[in-house]
């Protein structure tokens, strides 16, 4: 995936310290829990390069994992191609067009920074 193509990476994402009563296997279901549920729409082209580029460094994995999912990017197109998806858990968990892949801990850290610790601040 080149990252010039990329217009923009929306991403909806559950506040840390959210336990819901039951895992999220779905990447979907995160929309469920719509009262805490937070969003936001990256558009900065040096994150999105950065972000675009440990992604295209994944590599799949063969190890079984319990689905527990907190975070559901969707990465737009300039052109009028289909959002690629890519679902990350708390802290592990990454998966690329429904394809299991080895976490990135670089990957990780610019998600909490991102979204938890940058949006923090903010408040």
């Amino acid at each position: 995936m080149n990252c010039n193509e990329v217009q923009s990476i929306k991403v909806a994402y559950l506040p840390k310290g959210i336990n819901p009563n039951k895992a999220i296997s779905n990447c979907e279901d995160i929309f469920q829990y719509k009262p805490v549920l937070k969003d936001t729409i990256l558009t900065d082209k040096e994150l999105i390069c950065s972000f675009v580029n440990l992604v295209n460094k994944l590599k799949i994995s063969d190890e079984p994992i319990n689905s527990d999912f907190r975070i559901i990017c969707l990465i737009v197109f300039n052109d009028n191609r289909q959002p690629v998806k890519i679902c990350f858990g708390e802290g592990y968990l990454t998966v690329y067009n429904q394809t299991l892949m080895k976490d990135s801990d670089i990957l990780f850290n610019m998600l909490d920074e991102v979204l938890y610790t940058r949006s923090e601040a903010k408040h």
